[in-house]
């Protein structure tokens, strides 16, 4: 019964989920198949990457579990990428900028190894979300056993957060100190997923979602943005936007 009730809650927030939009966006961005793709912090996960064309590549500091056929995962961090100058088109991360302890650092890489006209694809907590906020007040040492005992998460899959990189003021300032440029960058709604563990509790998080997240962006759980490297793009590359919030292509006659 409650699983069913927790179904019918959950079914609205499908269509705006944030990761799924990160990785819809990314597979639009890459379906003709020549932008080659540098995934930040993909370790434990590379089914978005699996899901890309063209040449990929994933580093994280963990051993992945299984990589992805024609993907190659590297150790290494995003504040230290062992890549020459302008080699990606496209890098992205997905829940890692919360982790970084120095994201002018890593920022100043991405912008290094995009090439002209690239674009940096982020989607990170937001500082001032609930969870974000608890996650503060917790120590660190203790989040593996809480983040197992509300999810059911392997401690080991549970890392450090610092926030330093986790509020649009912040990433616009990260973006302008290392040279890129905002393109887009928003708060994202979702739906409580860290309190599906009961019922009652996933109701009152819908509730405040509703209520109080909803109205008020600055709350809201999810921050999604792109930067791009300014210079022009190689011909038949994916430079425009669309009104969606999607990236189009536009060949070197400026058709779509």
């Amino acid at each position: 019964m409650s699983v069913d009730r927790s179904s019918r809650l959950w079914a609205p927030y499908e269509a705006e989920k944030p990761t799924r939009k990160f990785a819809e966006t990314l597979v639009d961005w890459t379906k003709d198949g020549t932008a080659s793709v540098l995934d930040i912090g993909c370790g434990f996960d590379t089914r978005t990457l699996a899901r890309l064309h063209g040449p990929r590549v994933g580093v994280d500091l963990v051993q992945t579990f299984s990589p992805a056929p024609g993907v190659h995962v590297a150790r290494a961090t995003g504040e230290c990428l062992p890549f020459a100058a302008e080699t990606f088109d496209l890098v992205c991360c997905r829940s890692v900028l919360e982790h970084v302890e120095d994201p002018d650092v890593l920022f100043a890489e991405v912008n290094r190894v995009l090439r002209p006209g690239g674009v940096f694809f982020v989607l990170t907590p937001n500082r001032w979300d609930y969870v974000s906020l608890f996650a503060t007040a917790v120590p660190n040492i203790l989040h593996p056993r809480v983040v197992r005992f509300v999810t059911g998460r392997a401690e080991e899959r549970t890392f450090p957060t610092l926030y330093r990189a986790n509020t649009k003021g912040a990433l616009t300032a990260l973006a302008r100190r290392s040279g890129l440029a905002v393109e887009d960058l928003r708060l994202c709604r979702q739906a409580p997923h860290y309190l599906k563990k009961t019922w009652v509790l996933f109701l009152a998080g819908v509730i405040f979602e509703q209520c109080v997240q909803r109205p008020i962006p600055v709350l809201r759980p999810w921050l999604m943005g792109s930067f791009r490297k300014p210079g022009t793009p190689r011909s038949g590359k994916w430079v425009g936007r669309s009104t969606t919030g999607t990236l189009e292509y536009v060949d070197a006659t400026g058709d779509r």
